[in-house]
């Protein structure tokens, strides 16, 4: 006889959106499945209202629940979840997912409410944070971990980082797992046409057969941006004639579009809904994310998490090229298209290896295209995360 399959709870604002589900979708594969996740009503995402239908293979496959964030302040880690404990009452869930950081309302919400049910659930969490805080801030974070450490049974890391983070704290080498919070749909991300790399090209009133190095994300200095227009500037000046798309928004857009403001060689574009962002990478020769480590004087670090937006452009069969910063050496697990962060003369150096190399661009492309889909497609994370919390992690806390 066939033994009933688990109770899984996801509890996150990632949620919020289909394309996130889509780990959702493949998790019900291995549990029974239900998301809890926040209300979207006015809710912008670089400066475009959030619009969201739940696909007919999701109602099929698994159950999203809608829950109003108290206060609503659009702070991703100061809030909670209104019914949150009328769910889980209503679920009885055997394993609960609550992905947030561990200082967030939620994660602590969850736990309690975890308690208050009288089951015996494994608590598992994931968290990104990849980098040790200076000062007061960084005891107190300390002081939060190892809480957490005592508090959960499982976590997942999105980064080795991140992982040395829970072990010091306390985790059990086998009660961590690293692993990405999200991974692509292959099919979602199609390769572009030469007519229609033609087409856009041309739209922006370049050659249709120019170069063109683009960026995604947010549009800030922590991102390299400046640096790679840099050097950038610095090929243009030694006769290369390569081009440059921003896709995004942030605090620099203004300054980006008054350095060409005729776009005769820089196109700052406005964001797009998620769906349409592989329609803008694989039009492109080349995808770059040239982050740098933020460390400013009130103590504010960050360093790149993951870059979600890098395993994005692989499944585009884009070349796909990032700094040393963070994350980013682990994701694309490639020295020939790592360079140093904050160096403009890094970007320029690696920049014209690949610009002089059209069949080495197209089979670079197409080596981490595959290595994508094998590493990092919703189904392979789905699996990684099915097989490490079904399995036994000793008693529940």
């Amino acid at each position: 006889m066939q033994k009933p399959r688990k109770r899984l709870l996801l509890v996150s604002h990632t949620y919020m959106v289909a394309v996130n589900r889509m780990k959702a979708l493949h998790l019900a594969s291995h549990f029974e499945v239900r998301v809890c996740t926040n209300t979207i009503e006015n809710l912008c995402v670089l400066g475009k209202q959030v619009v969201d239908r739940e696909p007919e293979s999701h109602r099929a496959a698994f159950e999203t629940r809608r829950l109003k964030p108290f206060p609503n302040l659009n702070k991703h880690t100061r809030f909670i979840l209104s019914g949150l404990g009328a769910e889980i009452r209503e679920f009885r869930p055997d394993i609960i997912l609550i992905e947030n950081e561990p200082w967030s309302w939620l994660r602590w919400q969850t736990r309690v409410l975890s308690w208050i049910s009288g089951r015996d659930i494994l608590f598992a969490e994931f968290t990104w944070e990849n980098i040790s805080r200076p000062g007061i801030k960084g005891w107190m974070t300390q002081m939060i971990y190892r809480m957490m450490a005592i508090t959960g049974n499982k976590v997942i890391c999105g980064s080795s980082e991140a992982g040395k983070i829970c072990l010091a704290a306390g985790f059990p080498a086998d009660s961590v797992l690293i692993a990405p919070q999200l991974g692509i749909e292959p099919g979602d991300h199609p390769l572009a046409s030469p007519g229609e790399r033609s087409e856009w090209r041309t739209g922006l009133g370049w050659p249709p057969d120019c170069l063109v190095v683009g960026f995604c994300g947010r549009l800030v200095e922590e991102k390299g941006i400046l640096d790679l227009l840099a050097a950038v500037q610095s090929l243009r000046e030694a006769g290369d004639d390569v081009r440059v798309a921003l896709l995004g928004e942030g605090v620099l857009r203004g300054r980006l579009e008054a350095i060409d403001p005729k776009g005769q060689w820089l196109a700052v574009l406005p964001s797009v809904p998620h769906d349409e962002i592989p329609a803008f990478i694989n039009r492109l020769d080349m995808f770059i994310l040239p982050s740098k480590p933020r460390n400013d004087p009130d103590g504010g670090v960050w360093e790149e998490q993951f870059g979600h937006v890098l395993i994005e452009a692989m499944a585009c069969g884009t070349l796909t090229l990032g700094s040393d910063s963070g994350a980013i050496p682990e994701v694309l697990c490639d020295p020939e298209v790592i360079f140093k962060s904050g160096n403009p003369q890094a970007i320029r150096k690696i920049l014209s290896r690949w610009l002089s190399d059209a069949p080495g661009r197209m089979e670079k492309a197409t080596a981490q295209r595959r290595d994508c889909e094998r590493r990092f497609s919703h189904r392979v994370v789905a699996e990684t995360y099915a097989s490490f919390l079904d399995g036994d992690a000793g008693e529940t806390k």
